[in-house]
């Protein structure tokens, strides 16, 4: 999930392709069909994941942030909480 949101905060909702993600993952785009059968439902769930945090956020639990190094770049990936 932290893949395709990075995805969608650089590229836009546009650029999330499922061959693409995959490719960067590590993986065959067929196993994220398998839980995201339609890019709508890709989208949905990183939407879910924007909410989630923001409601995290919102009531004073937000998620601790570490730079991590992937091959794409450079991107921050939560590591954990703090309530």
């Amino acid at each position: 999930m932290s893949v395709a949101r990075a995805t969608v905060q650089d590229r836009g909702y546009n650029g999330l392709s499922f061959r693409e993600l995959a490719k960067d993952v590590g993986i065959k785009s067929a196993s994220i069909h398998y839980y995201f059968p339609s890019k709508g439902d890709l989208g949905g769930a990183v939407a879910a994941q924007y909410t989630s945090d923001f409601e995290r956020i919102s009531t004073g639990c937000w998620p601790i942030l570490s730079i991590r190094m992937p091959a794409s770049g450079n991107t921050p990936t939560s590591s954990g909480t703090r309530c």
